[in-house]
């Protein structure tokens, strides 16, 4: 089966493991993290690519520190962040634009401000992550998945934004 058979094949795996009482304060690294191109040269069956969705949404809120750091300690290499893009051009880490969901506030990422949105906290007490500060805990410990989210119309300034911020 040739590698690009394999690798096409591969379905991004949903860390739903049990907590294990990583506290949101641990700065972790995914274990034996290998390069991007080791790890797809290396996928198959047995040995798939584990991505993280969110975190590890079942056992603390989406896209909290507290998330990756179990998802990582149960062994993903990956961790998938959706990023938002505020009224002022702050990135910010959410599935959704409207933080109602995951933090009871009735408030869009795309309608605030970054001085607005400080003062969200997630449930667990964490406050709400710009892209920025997903980038200083992990910094090399992991590799991450980046998925822009925009709503029906918007134009490509999210886009934009996080190539800016990677210069």
């Amino acid at each position: 089966m040739k590698k690009s058979s394999i690798i096409a094949g591969l379905v991004a795996i949903f860390i739903g493991l049990t907590a294990t009482g990583v506290t949101a304060k641990a700065t972790v690294k995914a274990r034996n993290l290998t390069s991007i191109e080791t790890s797809v040269n290396h996928a198959a069956p047995e040995l798939p690519l584990v991505f993280s969705h969110r975190g590890s949404p079942y056992n603390q809120p989406e896209h909290s520190f507290a998330g990756y750091n179990t998802a990582i300690k149960d062994g993903s290499q990956y961790i998938e962040q959706d990023v938002w893009l505020s009224k002022d051009g702050k990135l910010y880490v959410s599935h959704d634009d409207n933080l109602k969901r995951t933090t009871g506030k009735n408030l869009k990422i795309s309608d605030s401000t970054s001085k607005e949105l400080s003062k969200v906290k997630l449930i667990n007490g964490e406050k709400l992550h710009q892209l920025s500060d997903i980038f200083k805990r992990y910094k090399q410990n992991v590799h991450y998945i980046i998925e822009t989210k925009k709503n029906a119309g918007d134009n490509t300034d999210t886009e934009k934004a996080l190539v800016k911020g990677s210069e």
